[in-house]
């Protein structure tokens, strides 16, 4: 339970930086990895993630290297990206409707780094793919897969009231996932960050099977479940698993679908159509939720 663990020390507050005081305390040197590991640690502790990124980034390549080093490493950044662990955890055990609201929600009056949840991700991956990383490891991609969608979705489409870091857990009103609206040529979510929300989705579907025993009593699974059947029937979207935001697997047609299914009120964060409306023309050269 490695990961779990060190994610809950992570990203919570008020835990001590390991269950026997200061393992460190004996050292006398603390330019040494080890010391710069457990500076990090301790930043982390404190919700420094800025700090903690530096401490690690600081220690050697083959420090640098290890198991260890690369999950607090990929921790601090998901931290910096706006993950509570805990927090989002519990919240999936009570969650029901559309994914991409809940998702968003939890990030409610939350800051959010977004892009700092892509680099938690490639650190990640440097541990292998998920039939190579431990359960536990699983667990955090699947969580860091829910935490790119909440903070996209809320760093684009929940900024009202514009009051502290922003963001009331409702869609704004003048918020369009579509291309170009509200104005031709304006796009409210880049092509960049769309591609963040489709492989954030790639990271909970390539991990669902990995964690679903975990979270088996989580009624978000069930909605998951809905979502991914519902992607793999549209033709828009050839594999709903992907998880590179930078790969030519994710074409034009892919973006408009999942701009779409933001759009959707079973799924979304809007009420402009529902699932069955995504794909379907509008007659005047778009399409019934992207008009």
């Amino acid at each position: 339970m490695r990961i779990l663990l060190l994610v809950v020390l992570m990203i919570s507050s008020g835990l001590q930086t390991s269950c026997g005081g200061n393992f460190f305390k004996d050292l006398s040197t603390k330019d040494t990895d080890a010391a710069k590991y457990e500076d990090a640690l301790k930043a982390i502790d404190l919700g420094d993630y800025t700090s903690a990124i530096a401490h690690i980034e600081s220690m050697s390549t083959a420090a640098k290297a290890q198991t260890k080093t690369i999950e607090t490493w990929a921790g601090a950044y998901a931290g910096k990206c706006g993950l509570n662990f805990i927090s989002l955890i519990s919240g999936l055990g009570d969650s029901s409707g559309a994914p991409f609201l809940f998702f968003m929600q939890a990030f409610t009056a939350v800051a959010v780094d977004p892009e700092s949840c892509y680099i938690a991700q490639q650190k990640m991956e440097l541990l292998g793919n998920s039939s190579q990383r431990t359960s536990d490891q699983n667990l955090f991609m699947f969580v860091l897969g829910i935490s790119k969608l909440g903070t996209y979705l809320k760093a684009s489409a929940d900024l009202l009231p514009a009051t502290g870091v922003g963001g009331d857990g409702v869609a704004d009103p003048t918020f369009s996932a579509c291309a170009n609206q509200p104005a031709p040529g304006t796009p409210m979510m880049t092509d960049a960050q769309i591609n963040q929300v489709v492989t954030g989705f790639g990271l909970i579907f390539d991990n669902l099977t990995a964690v679903s025993s975990s979270l088996s009593g989580a009624s978000a699974v069930a909605g998951l479940n809905d979502f991914k059947a519902t992607c793999e029937a549209l033709t828009l979207i050839p594999n709903c698993a992907i998880t590179n935001p930078n790969g030519a697997e994710i074409t034009d047609a892919t973006r408009l679908a999942f701009r779409e299914l933001i759009q959707t009120s079973d799924f979304g964060v809007g009420t402009a159509c529902t699932k069955d409306q995504v794909g379907i023309p509008d007659g005047f050269g778009g399409t019934q939720c992207c008009p």
